[in-house]
């Protein structure tokens, strides 16, 4: 049986509409074999393992890093499926090989055995109640019991006074352009309405922000996003004392008040977590911050923030990752379908150079 995925919902934190109910979609996807092999493993460029802040529903890994911001609790590692499944079994050893006065060097914090069984995937996450102190850290990999792979890192200081501060630019006319793609796994394919699109599209999607009358500036900003010139989706976002929201959606032609409104940015730096439940239109969202963290991409470099938004749908598991800079705006999207830890879709918004 042919399962069919609606293109993802572009930026809105609605994330991907089914195309059929949850039974229905379940029991299409029972039918796939949902390999991963063709898919594009750009976020696996930094090894074969990585620790990451977080990973996405596929367990591929959310921003790899080498050195964690201030106030972290947990953090993950994310093992490239090729390499997992080299092994019966992975065991991950995490170490505080430097804290200063807070504990004796080469403490050992945590340990943990997983079974691969074949599945091609794995990810060890280590949490703690009080933030991780400053200092020097590793996990040891092991396989079948065997030393691996040593993954460094280290966790920063606190900023100082001159932090920055998580914004977003809403000024009438102001406009973004980004190259799109999204593609669907092996046996999965993309539709725009009733029309076939295949296993991938590209093109370019742009966001922009609609004037407004001087009556109107102090409320919602109307936000338009077309794909290839044409509309797909309407907004209403504002900046408050909470952060970026969106209050309303257009769905179907229909206006859709989001009461409360929908955190896309939260104001606060540091790390930041969040629930959004809205019963009548069906979200029940869980959110994470991360930042100042440096970004780079087309666009340039810069410090700024990296969002993780999580939404279950049945068996599905979706993952909205967002990078936004102070005064740029968002600068990446990834969104990531994946059911039981394998990749159903995801797509992918990058923003074009800016100009000079």
């Amino acid at each position: 049986m042919t399962n069919v995925l609606k293109p993802l919902a572009l930026l809105a934190l609605a994330l991907p509409a089914s195309p059929q109910t949850a039974c229905e979609l379940a029991a299409r996807l029972d039918a796939l074999e949902l390999r991963v092999g063709r898919m594009e493993r750009a976020a696996w460029s930094a090894g074969p393992a990585v620790v990451c802040l977080d990973v996405a529903s596929d367990l591929s890994p959310i921003y790899p890093t080498r050195a964690l911001p201030a106030g972290m609790r947990e953090l993950s590692v994310a093992i490239e499926p090729a390499a997992a499944a080299r092994f019966g079994t992975l065991t991950a050893i995490f170490v505080a090989a430097d804290v200063g006065a807070v504990a004796p060097p080469e403490t050992e914090m945590a340990r943990s055995v997983q079974p691969t069984n074949g599945e091609q995937r794995a990810r060890f996450r280590y949490h703690q109640e009080a933030p991780l102190p400053p200092g020097a850290y590793r996990v040891e990999l092991l396989g079948d019991g065997a030393p691996w792979c040593v993954l460094r890192f280290r966790v920063l200081p606190e900023f100082g006074a001159a932090q920055i501060v998580p914004a977003f630019p809403l000024e009438a006319g102001r406009a973004w352009s980004y190259a799109f793609v999204q593609e669907a796994a092996e046996g999965a394919r993309l539709v725009d309405g009733d029309v076939p699109m295949g296993e991938r599209i590209a093109g370019t999607v742009e966001i922009r922000v609609l004037a407004t009358g001087a009556a109107e500036s102090a409320g919602p900003t109307r936000i338009e996003i077309r794909r290839d010139g044409a509309l797909v989706a309407e907004e209403a976002w504002r900046w408050d004392e909470q952060g970026l929201v969106a209050t309303s959606r257009v769905a179907d032609g229909e206006e859709l008040a989001l009461d409360p409104p929908q955190p896309l940015l939260l104001s606060a730096s540091g790390v930041q977590a969040w629930h959004y439940l809205n019963a009548p239109l069906g979200y029940d969202q869980h959110g994470r911050q991360w930042g100042p963290l440096p970004l780079a991409g087309p666009w340039g470099s810069a410090q700024g923030f990296v969002v993780r938004t999580e939404q279950a749908e049945g068996e599905l598991v979706h993952v909205a990752e967002r990078e936004f800079v102070p005064g740029i705006g968002l600068v990446r999207e990834r969104i990531v379908s994946a059911r039981g830890g394998l990749l159903v879709a995801r797509q992918e918004l990058v923003l074009s150079p800016l100009a000079r």
